[in-house]
C-alpha cells in the first residue's frame, strides 16, 4: 500500500465511497475542498493520483486540476475528475484542465478502483469500456 491517492471532494458521501473503493489497495487522503488539498500538498506528500470534483467551494476542481498540473512534482500524475454534472456541459473543461479522464457521479468503487489502476499503469487502452 505505498501508493497515496489524492481525493478531494466537498461530499462526505463522496469522498467515503472513494475510501471504500481504493482504501483496500491505496493510502487514500481525503480533503473536502481544494484550498485545502493544496495546503497539503505543499507539505511535499508523494501522490501517486488525484480524484477531484468539479464543483467545489474556495477554489473549483479545474482551477484546482491546473494549479496542480503546473506543480514540477505533479505535473505527469494521474488526474480523474468527477462530478454529478451532466458530461457535455463539464467534461472538455475537465480535460482542457490536464484531467486525465471524468468519471461522471456516482461512480462505483468498482469502476473507480478499475480506472484509477488504468491509469497508474499506463494501460489506457480500454479507458473507453464501461465497467459493470
Amino acid at each position: 500500500m505505498n501508493k497515496t491517492i489524492l481525493v478531494v471532494d466537498d461530499d462526505p458521501t463522496i469522498r467515503k465511497l472513494c475510501q471504500l473503493g481504493l482504501g483496500k489497495y491505496f493510502r487514500v487522503v481525503e480533503q473536502e475542498n481544494g484550498l485545502m488539498a493544496l495546503n497539503w500538498l505543499r507539505s511535499s506528500p508523494t501522490v501517486s493520483a488525484f480524484i477531484i470534483d468539479v464543483e467545489m467551494p474556495h477554489i473549483d476542481g479545474c482551477t484546482l486540476s491546473k494549479t496542480i498540473k503546473q506543480m514540477a512534482p505533479y505535473a505527469a500524475t494521474p488526474l480523474i475528475m468527477i462530478s454529478s454534472c451532466p458530461p457535455e456541459k463539464v467534461q472538455q473543461d475537465c480535460l482542457d484542465s490536464g484531467a486525465n479522464l471524468f468519471l461522471q457521479k456516482p461512480c462505483s468503487p468498482k469502476e473507480l478502483k478499475t480506472r484509477v489502476d488504468m491509469l497508474l499503469t499506463g494501460n489506457t487502452d480500454q479507458m473507453s469500456v464501461k465497467v459493470a
